[in-house]
Formats: C-alpha cells, sequence, structure tokens
C-alpha cells in the first residue's frame, strides 16, 4: 500500500476545551523526543512530537489544532490494522510541547519529564545556531576557523578545536591498532 502524506494548512485559533482534550489525547498516546536525525539531507537535531493511531480521525482533530504532517496508511502485518503517525518537528514541536506541558502538568511524571528533558537539550542546542559560535560550541574566531579546499576545489571551514580533537583521536586508534614493530621482533633464544 503507498504511503499518503497530507500537511495542514496554517492552525487557526482553537477553544481552550480542545487544546484541553488535544494535550490529554497526546500525554496518552504521543511520544516527545529531542532526536538526532542522520539523514544527510536533513542532518541536524530537532524536537519531535508524534501519535500513531489506527484510526485516523483523532490525528485529523491533532492536525487541525497544531498542523504537522499525518503519514500512512502503514501495515506491519497482514493480521495488523493500518496505522496513521501524526508528527511535528522544529520550533512547532516545541509549542505543542509547551502547552502540553503547561495543560497537564500534574497528569503524568512520566510525559511531564519527557517534554522537560526534551526542550532541555533544544534549547541548549538552541544558542550553537548563533553565527558567532560553531555547532560544536567553539567561538568562529579566526584563530579558531580551519579553511581546506576539497576534491572539488570547494573551501570549506571547520572548528579548529574538533579538528585537531577528532585527529589525536584517530591517531591513538591507529596506533591502538598496529602493533608495535619492536614487538615482533625475536630475539635468540626466546620462544
Amino acid at each position: 500500500m503507498g504511503r499518503l502524506r497530507e500537511k495542514a494548512a496554517k492552525p487557526e485559533p482553537v477553544s481552550a476545551r480542545d487544546i484541553v482534550g488535544a494535550a490529554l489525547f497526546l500525554v496518552g498516546e504521543g511520544s516527545f523526543r529531542f532526536e538526532t536525525n542522520t539523514v544527510k539531507k536533513h542532518e541536524g537535531r530537532t524536537l519531535t512530537v508524534a501519535a500513531t493511531q489506527a484510526e485516523r480521525r483523532p490525528l485529523e482533530k491533532i492536525l487541525e489544532l497544531f498542523g504537522g504532517t499525518i503519514y500512512g496508511p502503514y501495515k506491519k502485518s497482514l493480521s495488523t490494522r493500518p496505522l496513521y503517525i501524526w508528527h511535528a518537528h522544529g520550533g512547532r514541536a516545541a509549542g505543542i510541547m509547551m502547552t502540553v506541558y503547561a495543560t497537564v502538568q500534574d497528569w503524568s511524571p512520566k510525559r511531564e519529564r519527557e517534554i522537560r528533558l526534551a526542550l532541555a537539550a533544544w534549547r541548549q542546542r538552541r544558542v550553537y545556531l548563533h553565527p558567532d559560535f560553531w555547532r560544536c560550541g567553539h567561538s568562529k574566531s579566526v584563530d579558531n576557523t580551519q579553511r581546506k579546499r576539497n576534491k572539488n576545489g570547494q573551501v570549506t571551514a571547520r572548528c579548529r578545536v574538533c579538528n585537531r580533537l577528532r585527529s589525536r583521536e584517530s591517531h591513538s586508534r591507529r596506533r591502538r591498532r598496529k602493533p608495535s614493530p619492536l614487538s615482533q621482533v625475536r630475539l635468540p633464544g626466546m620462544a
């Protein structure tokens, strides 16, 4: 079965009753994560709010309220019902998490902890997107910027401190793997 992907239009103002209902639904059925995406095109770290359901209608309501994307239907096996997955990422996910956290603070300590940890990690990450800092957090000063020309002739810039650390780690790994030439020398009379 092919995948269907829908995006919502911009969300409109909603009632407090709808927000509380959606927040309770997400506390029960959703997940709140700060995750690393390693796909080259979308590489980076982001907040994610997701919910999976066999029925599409509750996810459509969440889509109307908060926006995001619905994927599916997915079928795990022939005996199971198709599943639909709703996702929201980045700043939208942060807004949803803050809304859910404020609405249902005492309902689920587990979800409260998930949201608090995910937002803390996301806020930490946001600092390093500043133009004066590398992603690692080191400053982008002239002294700490290393420029190299790659195989295609493009000039790339890297954090000099991180590059030095990577080089040292690589060197120590190679030294541990490679036996010393002196350790392989056999002296006469040694077995």
